[in-house]
């Protein structure tokens, strides 16, 4: 597809029927962690049954992730479940996937971080592009179970990152979905991107395997979803503004890399999980639905780091003390989604300012210390 047919939108798709996920199995791996476990309680609202798988991986507490889940434990009993696993173990996934049977699957799970990728490469490609391969692997055997081969629907978890570095371009210039992602600029943005590709490759053969079956048969839509810069309760510990706003409650120096002008498209967090839901039910036109359908998911409104800084220290009621630091590797001038897309298929569109979601971050916040 072009990039002129993708900007040429359709017009606004219906509403989606979200009553689909009622009853329907759905697992979502990584759902312990920050976007995850928001999905995993949106999807228990919607009345789907969830299994969250996740590694409970040290790079921030244990603790942070049980507590993000105490909402669904406590008033889900019978249709939620949780187990830890690693998806790089492909036998395990496979058992768990085989004794679930999942109808949807919502791959979030994913070693995070742009810095601390620089410093360990190699665990980033085995968590995110290994591991991704493993549950692909782990699809395609359940795609056997089944006597039509329609095993469950994928939607993946990419990153914005994938864009690269895109400072130069016109500000005004959201990234488009059918721009390139072959300049990543940290071992993590080339993660997510080969994890893209495999999704692609996985989403082909799979198709091939399904006309075997039946000539006729549609393809099983596969979907990647381009995060932007995503923030709100339950943020990470390491992210931005989590680490920005405990330093200001402690009265020390926040480091600001750079001039204060890098940019980021902060996304807030249920807006984005409303993203994964239309996305868990979409159902692509006969003419698209040969190919993996891309959809980027944020504001379309960035905010530099210095208003960042300031809108934060202002929700907080206290003074941001700056500390100027030299821009760091793998750091992007700014990043900018185009939505029209996810706005005209998915009939989606982010409904939280930034200065909204600050202002729930920093309430969730004070009601940890209660």
């Amino acid at each position: 597809m072009s990039r002129n047919t993708l900007l040429t939108s359709p017009s606004p798709t219906d509403e989606p029927d979200l009553g689909r996920l009622s009853s329907a199995r759905v697992v979502v791996t990584g759902g312990a962690g920050f976007i995850g476990s928001r999905l995993v309680d949106r999807l228990l609202e919607l009345g789907a049954d969830v299994l969250a798988l996740d590694n409970f991986d040290p790079f921030y507490p244990r603790t942070v992730k049980q507590a993000n889940l105490q909402l669904a434990r406590s008033r889900h009993v019978t249709r939620f479940r949780l187990i830890e696993a690693d998806l790089r173990d492909g036998a395990a996934l496979e058992r768990h996937l085989r004794e679930f049977r999942p109808d949807l699957v919502a791959h979030l799970a994913a070693k995070a971080g742009v810095r601390p990728s620089l410093e360990s490469p190699a665990d980033y490609f085995d968590t995110n592009v290994v591991g991704t391969i493993r549950l692909l692997d782990a699809l395609k055997h359940l795609d056997t179970l089944e006597e039509s081969g329609r095993g469950p629907r994928l939607v993946f978890a990419s990153s914005s990152s994938v864009y690269g570095d895109r400072r130069h371009d016109d500000p005004h210039q959201g990234f488009v979905e059918t721009d390139p992602i072959d300049r990543p600029v940290s071992p993590y943005a080339a993660s997510k991107a080969s994890a893209e590709l495999a999704v692609r490759a996985f989403h082909h053969a799979r198709t091939l395997r399904l006309r075997q079956i039946n000539p006729d048969a549609p393809p099983i839509p596969t979907i990647i979803l381009r995060f932007f810069t995503a923030f709100g309760p339950r943020n990470r510990p390491d992210l931005a503004l989590a680490k920005f706003a405990r330093l200001i409650r402690e009265g020390r120096p926040v480091p600001m890399f750079g001039d204060g002008s890098t940019e980021r498209d902060y996304t807030y967090v249920d807006d984005l999980v409303d993203g994964v839901v239309r996305a868990l039910v979409f159902e692509p036109s006969p003419q698209s639905s040969q190919e993996v359908e891309v959809f980027n998911l944020g504001h379309s409104e960035p905010v530099r780091l210095s208003t960042m800084i300031d809108t934060l220290a202002a929700a907080l009621g206290r003074p941001a003390r700056i500390e100027r630091l030299p821009e760091q590797p793998g750091d992007v001038g700014r990043t900018r989604a185009d939505i029209r897309r996810a706005r005209s298929l998915l009939g989606w569109s982010p409904v939280t300012s930034f200065e909204e979601g600050v202002t729930h971050f920093v309430e969730w916040l004070k009601s940890l210390d209660a």
